[in-house]
């Protein structure tokens, strides 16, 4: 690399610096309006490349070297007028008198608005020409009002129908996911409480997109990994889920959750365990055995959950375990003293199912949620009624679970009640306000953002099995839990015997499923040895690319190697998703990169992809060393 780590930031600052002086000289030499806004649009664009560097970029500027202390010295002084003119431009900003009419739009917007990336909710009388110049500008994510109809009535919305219509208009717009919260911008003549709730809904709704982006880079490695170590027991015990469906047909269920309001549902499902079909979702499991019942079906969805949930706890009581093939490799060992039924909750899983060709697993729309999944199962089945226990979508009496229920949380409510505070043995901590919501006792309970979000999944798939065919009919067993729209509340579930038989044996509905194993166990060491081959030949590729960049060498032969290679190693893109998201979101904000830094991302990147294929040889060789000790 030429010079030192300072020389790419230079470059930025320098282009940004020229931005500036542009607009200044445009705005005070008497330039035309559109001229004058096209310069604007240019340093705000400036403006954010100038304040994208990623952190790893500083890190690594630490070699100490007179052309790095000079440089470091330069780029310094540079930003320091670069911030300098920021104050005056913004000053500028609010006073200079535009004959264009989007005068008062461009002083609301500032400078620190993104014309690429950010989000633009456009409404009022001049909507139209406010949407055809900022299209003229060339800003990328427009929405217009009129397209978003959850925002513009007070419709009820229990069906979710305008929710779902507002996320299909998000999705079109570019690289939406990328989307950070809080970069809305609601623009025209609009009432000020209009204008809060659009903000409101459509900042809700990418937040949601960004939660999710952000669990698939924090879950990726521990997604791959673990379902590569899940592979010798999935092949030797898997049974297939798609074969269960319509095996209840018409019978009822009941869907457990943990939440505080299963202790009073407990003696209701001791008196009808022998004729409804109980599906637990996996935090409620202690809980429910504690209670005298044998659940016929376990649904276990978060792959960072602990063996240690399982201790204690009769699992001879358990029929089957319905569960995610990432998950934790020592809980799926624990929970094969029983039936599995696995499938994956994420396409990322599903894809990489899918190219290791070893088991076949199907993809369950989850949103997050183990009752979700429960849910989900209780229609597989095929199951007629669906009565709901447990999942209370808030938080009764200030409680997170049940007695006995989700071992290990910490959960505290602020003294006020407005906040809470949540650390999960098993994950991160996390903390948020408190949104009041009606409950079925006629009370008000505090709910989080997250529990909302679930409780309107919920909504709009019992909705949609309303209009289906053969609806199937939702009932609330949850008297201190949230009000669920198309979910009657019910005291108790009745169970006719005369018009019902005893339900089927978890044994008698699993004689219909097939084993998920594409391959025979004696097959598969030969199968992993063959990955790692493919793994080997990547790191290599790696390796060549930066031993060459060490010598000074042109590597650019060896990058198209390892685009081949990569190719055939789905396990390494898998765990590189996080870095290579990260870097496809820096490179499209920061168009004018210098050589040397374009060089230090992609080696970073290399380097990144070396120690992600070092990891999966160790895992791979892990496997292959339980099968031989077993054998």
């Amino acid at each position: 690399m030429a010079g030192s780590e300072w020389a790419e930031r230079i470059v930025v600052v320098d282009a940004y610096l020229k931005a500036q002086y542009a607009l200044m000289h445009a705005a005070t030499g008497g330039e035309a309006d559109t001229d004058i806004l096209c310069k604007l649009d240019d340093v705000r664009r400036r403006r954010i490349a100038f304040t994208q560097f990623p952190p790893s970029i500083f890190q690594e500027a630490s070699r100490f070297s007179t052309t790095a202390v000079e440089e470091a010295i330069i780029f310094l002084e540079l930003s320091l007028k670069a911030r300098q003119n920021d104050v005056l431009l913004a000053d500028w900003l609010k006073v200079f008198e535009f004959k264009s009419f989007t005068i008062d739009i461009d002083r609301k917007l500032g400078l620190a608005v993104d014309p690429d990336h950010d989000v633009f909710v456009v409404g009022g009388t001049d909507a139209a020409s406010i949407l055809s110049n900022l299209r003229d500008r060339q800003y990328q994510r427009l929405l217009d009002l009129q397209d978003l109809p959850i925002v513009t009535d007070e419709a009820d919305r229990s069906s979710g129908k305008e929710i779902e219509q507002l996320d299909r208009v998000l999705q079109r717009l570019p690289n939406i996911i990328a989307v950070r919260p809080e970069r809305v911008h609601v623009l025209g003549d609009l009432e000020p409480a209009l204008s809060a709730k659009v903000l409101s809904h459509v900042d809700e709704r990418l937040k949601l997109l960004y939660v999710g982006r952000n669990t698939t880079e924090l879950m990726a490695q521990l997604w791959t990994t673990q379902l590569i170590r899940n592979i010798p027991a999935l092949v030797r015990q898997g049974r297939s889920l798609l074969h269960l469906k319509d095996t209840l047909r018409g019978r009822p269920a009941v869907v457990v959750g943990a939440g505080p309001s299963l202790d009073e549902a407990i003696p209701v499902l001791r008196e009808v365990a022998g004729h409804v079909t109980i599906i637990v979702a996996f935090k409620a499991l202690r809980a429910v055995v504690a209670g005298g019942i044998s659940p016929d079906f376990v649904v276990c969805l978060d792959p960072k959950q602990k063996v240690r949930h399982l201790e204690g706890v009769d699992l001879s009581k358990v029929g089957c375990f319905v569960i995610e093939a990432a998950c934790e490799d020592e809980m799926l060992s624990a929970a094969a003293s029983a039936p599995l039924v696995p499938f994956v909750a994420s396409d990322l899983t599903a894809e990489l199912v899918r190219e290791l060709k070893m088991i076949e697993v199907p993809l369950v729309g989850t949103a997050g949620s183990a009752v979700h999944a429960a849910i989900q199962f209780g229609l597989i089945l095929g199951c007629g009624q669906i009565y709901l226990a447990g999942t209370d979508f808030g938080f009764p009496k200030d409680r997170l679970y049940a007695t006995g229920a989700g071992t290990g949380d910490r959960f505290v409510v602020s003294a006020d009640g407005k906040s809470y505070s949540r650390q999960p043995l098993d994950s991160h901590f996390r903390a948020g306000g408190l949104i009041p919501v009606d409950a079925n006792d006629g009370s008000t309970i505090g709910a989080s953002l997250e529990m909302i979000k679930f409780r309107e999944w919920v909504e709009r798939v019992i909705a949609q099995q309303a209009e289906a065919s053969t609806p199937v009919r939702f009932y609330n067993l949850a008297r201190q839990g949230a009000v669920i729209a198309g979910a009657e509340f019910v005291d108790s579930i009745c169970i006719d015997p005369n018009a019902i038989t005893p339900k089927p044996s978890v044994e008698s509905v699993l004689r219909v499923t097939q084993a998920i194993s594409k391959i025979k166990l004696s097959e598969l060491p030969a199968k992993l040895r063959r990955r790692m081959d493919r793994i080997r030949a990547l790191r290599e590729s790696c390796n060549s690319v930066l031993d060459r960049a060490r010598k000074g060498h042109d590597f650019s032969r060896d990058l198209e190697r390892i685009q081949v290679e990569s190719k055939k190693v789905i396990e390494v893109s898998t765990i590189m998703n996080e870095k290579l998201m990260t870097l496809d979101e820096y490179t499209d904000r920061v168009e004018n990169r210098s050589r040397a830094e374009s060089d230090q991302l992609l080696l970073g990147l290399i380097r990144h992809t070396r120690q992600a294929a070092d990891d999966l040889l160790e895992v791979y060789s892990d496997v292959i060393r339980r099968l031989a000790a077993k054998v």
